[in-house]
């Protein structure tokens, strides 16, 4: 099966992932969200399953991964959106009249600040919700490599963003 038809495979197993999906996340949009992820991932893996069984066992699998992926990615963006609220209570000035454009520029100027292979592990893991995993495969580096390269990231991003405050 190393050449795969991909209408006839998006009709027989569109279903199948699109279960997966829902399994997880109880929510039609998200399970499409992510079932357009899973059949890109298919298309762009290099070790694609060699029989029809093992496909439905890589796309099941896929779907729920990439589902577990989707809320990690909900859940961060929704804490971060409660430091900022939180943080912007406790500063003498309210929200609303921080200055996005200055934070924005901050980040930017940060993320400048990294390394090429943490600005790719933070563009992956943080941006993009990739697992550790997906991250480690994508960059061609060990699963240690992708945590380690976050942490550093993380302690550069802190101390840059600290100082801009």
């Amino acid at each position: 099966m190393e050449h795969i038809d991909v209408a006839d495979t998006f009709v027989r197993f569109r279903r199948l992932v699109l279960a997966a999906a829902y399994r997880v996340l109880h929510d039609a949009d998200a399970a499409e969200e992510v079932a357009q992820n899973v059949w890109v991932r298919l298309l762009t893996t290099r070790r694609r399953p060699r029989t029809e069984n093992a496909l439905a066992s890589w796309l099941r699998v896929a779907a729920r991964r990439a589902a577990l992926d989707h809320i990690r990615a909900d859940r961060r963006a929704r804490a971060l959106a409660d430091v900022l609220d939180r943080q912007g209570a406790n500063d003498s000035c309210s929200s609303s009249q921080l200055d996005r454009g200055d934070v924005i520029e901050a980040v930017r100027r940060a993320l400048v600040n990294l390394t090429p292979r943490q600005r790719a592990v933070v563009t992956l893991r943080l941006l993009e919700g990739c697992s550790v995993r997906d991250s480690a495969i994508r960059l061609g580096v060990a699963e240690g490599t992708v945590k380690a390269t976050l942490s550093q990231a993380r302690r550069s991003l802190r101390a840059t963003l600290t100082d801009h405050r």
